[in-house]
């Protein structure tokens, strides 16, 4: 049973990825959790300093967001056909027993 609710939870955490990537895809375009305007720079600092337009943080937000679904997706099937296959395993010994 706790093999199941954990799979449950990693199903529950892939599809949690994947809304969020949906709301970010076609969400406001923002800089370090700031919303962007038409004219405005991104300028990241870090061990490379980078500055971005509006179009290029757009692209990039999106970029990030197919990434982020697909990952999400992937977690979510591994974790429901492992769930699957621990279900059946545990009526398959259940029924054993049984016998």
């Amino acid at each position: 049973m706790k093999v199941i609710a954990k799979g449950l939870l990693g199903v529950l955490f892939g599809l949690l990825l994947c809304a969020v990537a949906v709301i970010r895809y076609d969400g406001p375009v923002t800089c370090d959790g700031v919303s962007m305007g038409e004219n405005d720079t991104c300028i990241t600092i870090g061990h490379d300093e980078e500055a971005r337009s509006y179009e290029e943080q757009a692209a990039m937000q999106k970029r990030w967001s197919i990434i982020v679904g697909t990952i999400g997706g992937l977690i979510a099937i591994g974790f429901c056909v492992a769930t699957v296959n621990a279900a059946r395993e545990q009526r398959r010994r259940t029924k054993v027993l049984r016998s």
